[in-house]
């Protein structure tokens, strides 16, 4: 999968210009592990209100399980598509305007929908944590760390090989993991104190 994303790159990174390879040189900079960066996406201040609609639409309309994930693992979801359309076009065109280009310099394909686009929450005494999974239905993932000041523990493990794995600190408020969801092996790691609130994207590339 990384020569196929070299070879997707080289092209790209040839019709560069000098402002086009700072940013390249800038995110990759924010490089965790192969394939997978650190970007900030949005202000603690947008943060704190995506936090406030989730919890208005959590009264109002619950959180549902996500059902494709084994019965213990089941993260509280609140699905943008269907719950609140204005909000997940809204969210589409934030991510469209400053993520696409992102994802096109560093993965040499741009997003071209979404399958979903969704808050998710981990909390102990009901789902803390998450298991192994790949996102079947996202081409590139990001997860949006929404208030990382609110609980204790939490962060990612990405598989690295059979055995082994590498651990994702938290990211700062705001900040996003992105990463190829389908190829990436990676589970949401155990929230010992407090509620993760996480918005995340799944997208399709064409």
């Amino acid at each position: 999968m990384a020569e196929e994303q070299d070879s997707n790159i080289e092209p790209l990174i040839d019709s560069l210009d000098s402002a086009g390879l700072k940013a390249l040189a800038w995110l990759q900079a924010h490089q965790l592990m192969p394939t997978v960066y650190s970007i900030p996406m949005f202000s603690p201040y947008y943060c704190d209100l995506l936090v406030a609609e989730a919890e208005k639409m959590g009264r109002e309309i619950g959180y549902e399980p996500n059902e494709d994930e084994e019965l213990a693992f089941q993260i509280p979801e609140l699905v943008t598509n269907t719950l609140c359309p204005t909000l997940f076009t809204s969210l589409s065109v934030l991510f469209e305007r400053a993520a696409h280009p992102v994802c096109k310099l560093l993965y040499g394909q741009e997003p071209s929908a979404h399958s979903s686009i969704q808050f998710a929450r981990y909390e102990p005494g009901a789902t803390s944590h998450g298991n192994w999974h790949h996102d079947a239905d996202s081409d590139i993932t990001l997860v949006v760390s929404l208030q990382p000041e609110k609980f204790q523990g939490g962060g990612t493990d990405i598989r690295t090989g059979p055995l082994t794995f590498e651990t994702i600190p938290k990211l700062r408020k705001g900040h996003g993991l992105l990463f190829l969801g389908r190829t990436t092996l990676h589970r949401g790691r155990a929230v010992r104190a407090g509620r993760r609130d996480l918005l995340v994207f799944w997208t399709r590339c064409s």
